[in-house]
């Protein structure tokens, strides 16, 4: 079964392999929010745990993420956007949430989300919105930003935003690395080994050009460390549209 070869990024979730005998990566180099200002920090609690994920501001009202952070019924969830430390932003409670209709939990296919808050982010220097396109750029690296965990061996957390650059894969070359990736899907690795997407990373936004979103973080495989998949956004882009919309104006 295809999730027995995969981890999900949810901070809830512990690593599959312990590297004892390797030294502590670490999984990002702290950044400040006005570098990724579209980032924002996602703290969800469910009638029987609570985790984190994060997520990009869409406009002020719509966010998006992976579908996985937002499948399970919340008792609590609260958006924070506009600071470098996960729980200082502003806060935004959660009115509703979409999945895709199609995701499937077991083998991660359509693993994109949106996020409808109650009140308006405020948007300014420190909080703005992400573009997506339906023909984005490709360029070779794209960068991720998110309060995830820090190091994997100790499974160490940081309130500050961290990030990482990317070498981006096609779909197709992608495949050489994850036979089994879902359509839908890019990859993209580390450039040295070291900084890469992991645990609590969940729903963060692959960018290029400082403000164009191609990626939402979705799983990666115990095996490949440092490649992690990701939700293609141009490939939903319709998706986003056409939902977005109907989240704005019904909440449904």
């Amino acid at each position: 079964m295809f999730t027995k070869f995969l981890t999900l990024l949810l901070i809830i979730f512990h690593l599959n392999e312990v590297e004892s005998v390797v030294e502590p990566k670490v999984v990002g180099r702290p950044t400040h929010i006005a570098f990724y200002p579209h980032s924002a920090f996602l703290s969800i609690i469910t009638p029987s745990d609570s985790y984190m994920c994060g997520s990009s501001i869409l406009n002020q009202k719509i966010l998006i993420t992976a579908a996985h952070c937002i499948e399970k019924p919340y008792v609590r969830f609260t958006v924070y956007a506009g600071h470098t430390e996960n729980y200082l932003g502003d806060v935004y409670p959660v009115q509703a949430v979409k999945t895709h209709e199609k995701y499937n939990s077991h083998t991660v296919d359509h693993d994109i989300g949106l996020i409808l808050v109650k009140k308006p982010i405020k948007l300014g220097k420190l909080a703005q919105r992400i573009t997506v396109l339906r023909i984005p750029p490709r360029p070779m690296t794209a960068a991720v930003a998110g309060w995830g965990l820090i190091d994997e061996v100790n499974e160490l957390n940081s309130k500050r935003l961290h990030h990482a650059e990317l070498k981006v894969w096609t779909y197709e070359q992608c495949r050489k690395f994850i036979s089994s990736l879902p359509k839908g899907f890019i990859c993209a690795g580390s450039l040295d080994g070291k900084t890469y997407a992991s645990q609590g990373d969940s729903g963060s936004a692959l960018i290029v050009n400082d403000y164009i979103q191609i990626g939402v973080v979705s799983y990666k495989r115990p095996d490949l460390r440092s490649v992690v998949a990701f939700t293609d956004t141009s490939y939903y882009y319709r998706w986003i549209r056409t939902h977005s919309r109907r989240l704005y104006c019904n909440g449904t």
